[in-house]
């Protein structure tokens, strides 16, 4: 590593690194392992919150009648005012219950028929039951 000793004016000398140069942590001489780099900034995961938790959390801010008491439970849940108006638009439109639902598709029950294929879908082609000759 290439020092430029500089004078402090009081008679001390400091040291000062060349234009580019990483520090001794990016340099080889790394944290323990196990530590992070901390050179290196990791990007935050964004929220996702459940249909059950929004609906939830929906219903606390529709009780609160004091003055308050939303902003309280905003700061308690670590949300905004904008996820509540967010999650009612959904709420209203019907979009929570059907997140609500179970993932995946819905197996057809012994009461319920399954569907005849589609009239202008392709069929695949038959077998005969007669072996071939030979």
């Amino acid at each position: 590593m290439s020092l430029v000793e500089m004078s402090n004016g009081a008679g001390g000398h400091e040291a000062e690194r060349a234009v580019g140069e990483r520090s001794a942590v990016a340099a080889g001489r790394a944290a323990p392992k196990g530590a992070p780099d901390p050179e290196l900034v990791e990007r935050p995961k964004r929220r996702r919150f459940s249909a059950e938790y929004k609906l939830r959390i929906l219903r606390e801010a529709d009780a609160c009648t004091r003055p308050g008491e939303v902003g309280a439970l905003l700061r308690r849940e670590g949300l905004y005012t904008s996820h509540l108006t967010y999650w009612r638009k959904q709420r209203n439109a019907g979009a929570l219950k059907a997140l609500s639902r179970p993932r995946g598709r819905s197996r057809p029950t012994a009461a319920t028929p399954s569907s005849p294929p589609c009239a202008g879908a392709p069929s695949a082609p038959r077998r005969s039951s007669r072996r071939p000759s030979g």
